[in-house]
């Protein structure tokens, strides 16, 4: 009877705030309690707590285990994105949550602009909107809550215009929507009927008032996905105006997930592009009880910044604590970059400190040149390579150097498909060897154990053969270095889940350095950003020719690689030398503990 009589007071709380209830029904299906927990439970309801509510919101969530639709945004996250769409927005009005969680989102509202602000928020779950109600009116807060459908933008819109929309949408999710009528009706173009993303991007533009801003939550992939609809509303986005910022943030901010998430900063569209600050903040973290946080502060730099963004001239990089970049970046070199919002995209062709990396490399080759000296002494001869700094500004490339994409440099060809290069075109009588990606190993091509096809097959798959100066690239599976065809692969093919690199200008581009430059740390960390998000990492022939390289004239690739493949040498000196000593002191020492030798 008690437990039934507290499930009627929470519900008439709750509908009290607007939001259906049914708590009651729940807790008559908990088995009748021990006397004395119950009266711990009276008292705990009679002395209401925020931070014991808080805690049971984290332990509710852990042991529920949600998936992108149902877990609660990190306060330093909703902080972020209420922050920038609502410290500058119109007050009087509403600041709306499409996807009401926990609450989380309003309550930071309510803390940046007082409890009486006006806050609305919807969600397709009675529950979600249940545990929101309960955490404002905790906190002194009223919102206007209410059910909605799962995919708001079929219906119709809503009644009023928000100051700012502030979101974090489920990622990733499949609508079951026609691909006609109404849901056409979009401000930047159709998204793909297999994935919500853009629809959520779309409808929170459509929601505000003409000074108004949204904040909103998107899986990294969603920056730079290649798919065509997608592609296509991102570029109406910043042709039309409406992408004001981009925030990439930390990894595994959210528990339970290593879903790595970016923030969307938008407006309503003025036709006329803009230049859009993308903010690299992927480094601002910290840990707090083992669990990782944004770094204390960030969100408040990252907000300061996004105020002063008018400031920065086009292509003006600022750096903010903890090692992130953040760069103001021109509508013309977003086309160049096929319309990406990746912040990295644009901030890993920004050069370190002048004082930090080149001082840290002549350091380190002048170290290597004292043990040059002391190798000398032991007979083993290396001569060393010394570094100078550039003298350039922060960023700029050397007279005559360039960054272009890679499919500017390169003819991308995919392998043939397994249709036509099959275990049944695979003879151990075939004359011409067929690489895979096991045989890529540590850049070299290793032809253990490898497939041949006969002559006829090789000649009807001609444009599937190798030359020299030919790169390959892992398609899918795992990533590893990509390798250069020498002369002892000509003519050999390559299987279905490799691409092909076959340099357009021989006389511009040196096939060498150019593998240097697809094995530097930062290129395979591309590499890895870009391939799809499925079960088997992969990557298309679209995305990496959309790598951008930077390209010395000829001479100075000719010099780089000159002076890596001597540093290439060295070390395979020294690594012999280092064998070769383990192998005499395991032997001396043998010889010397038998008697066999003296010293």
């Amino acid at each position: 009877m008690v437990i039934r009589r507290i499930g009627e007071l929470a519900d008439r709380a709750l509908r009290r705030q607007g939001v259906p209830s049914d708590v009651r029904s729940r807790l008559e299906l908990l088995a009748p309690p021990p006397s004395a927990d119950l009266a711990e439970l009276i008292g705990v309801c009679d002395r209401p707590d925020v931070s014991a509510f808080e805690a049971l919101r984290e332990r509710y969530a852990a042991a529920m285990n949600f998936d992108s639709g149902a877990f609660f945004t990190p306060r330093a996250v909703t902080s972020l994105l209420v922050r920038i769409a609502a410290g500058e927005g119109e007050q009087d009005l509403p600041v709306y949550d499409p996807w009401v969680r926990g609450g989380e989102m309003l309550r930071e509202v309510g803390n940046l602009l007082g409890p009486e602000s006006p806050v609305r928020g919807t969600s397709p779950s009675s529950e979600a909107l249940q545990l929101a109600a309960m955490n404002l009116a905790l906190h002194g807060q009223h919102a206007d809550l209410r059910l909605s459908s799962a995919r708001p933008w079929m219906e119709p819109p809503p009644e009023f215009r928000a100051g700012a929309v502030v979101m974090n949408p489920p990622f990733n999710r499949r609508a079951a929507r026609p691909d006609t009528g109404p849901d056409r009706d979009w401000l930047f173009g159709p998204p793909p009927v297999h994935n919500d993303n853009y629809a959520w991007l779309q409808y929170a533009v459509t929601c505000l008032s003409p000074e108004g801003r949204a904040a909103v939550l998107m899986p990294h992939q969603a920056s730079s996905s290649s798919d065509e609809r997608e592609h296509a509303i991102r570029r109406e986005m910043v042709e039309q105006g409406a992408v004001e910022a981009i925030v990439a943030l930390p990894a595994r901010l959210f528990p339970g997930t290593d879903t790595t998430v970016i923030a969307w900063f938008l407006s309503r569209p003025t036709e006329t592009p803009k230049q859009v600050l993308l903010v690299d903040a992927s480094t601002m973290v910290a840990t707090q009880e083992g669990t990782v946080i944004l770094s204390p502060d960030a969100d408040t730099e990252i907000a300061q910044l996004f105020r002063a963004r008018q400031d920065l001239s086009e292509g003006e990089v600022r750096r903010l604590p903890g090692g992130a970049l953040a760069i103001s970046v021109g509508v013309q070199r977003l086309r160049w970059n096929d319309y990406s919002l990746d912040p990295a995209d644009y901030v890993d062709h920004v050069e370190p400190d002048d004082d930090s990396e080149p001082v840290s490399a002549i350091s380190a080759f002048a170290r290597l040149e004292q043990l040059h000296g002391e190798i000398l002494q032991e007979g083993v001869y290396a001569r060393p390579v010394r570094p100078q700094p550039a003298g350039r500004s922060l960023g700029a490339l050397p007279d005559g150097w360039l960054r272009v994409p890679l499919g500017e440099v390169c003819e991308i060809q995919a392998g043939p498909a397994v249709s036509r290069l099959g275990p049944d075109e695979r003879t151990p009588d075939g004359s011409v060897p067929i690489v895979m990606p096991r045989h890529l190993r540590q850049g070299e091509i290793v032809a253990n154990d490898i497939d041949k096809a006969t002559h006829q097959t090789a000649e009807r798959l001609a444009r599937f053969q190798l030359l020299p100066g030919d790169i390959l690239c892992i398609r899918a599976g795992a990533m590893s270095q990509p390798t250069l065809v020498n002369q002892e692969h000509e003519g050999w093919l390559f299987g279905a889940n490799l691409h092909r690199l076959r340099i357009r200008a021989p006389e511009r581009v040196d096939a060498r350095y150019l593998k240097r430059f697809l094995n530097l740390p930062s290129t395979l960390e591309w590499l890895h950003r870009r391939s799809r998000a499925t079960v088997i990492p992969t990557i298309n022939s679209r995305d990496l020719s959309h790598l951008i390289v930077t390209v010395p004239p000829l001479t100075e690739q000719q010099e780089i690689e000159s002076a890596l493949t001597l540093l290439d040498r060295q070390i395979a000196v020294h690594e012999e030398y280092v064998r070769a000593a383990h192998e005499a002191r395991s032997l001396l020492t043998d010889e010397l503990i038998k008697g066999s030798v003296i010293v």
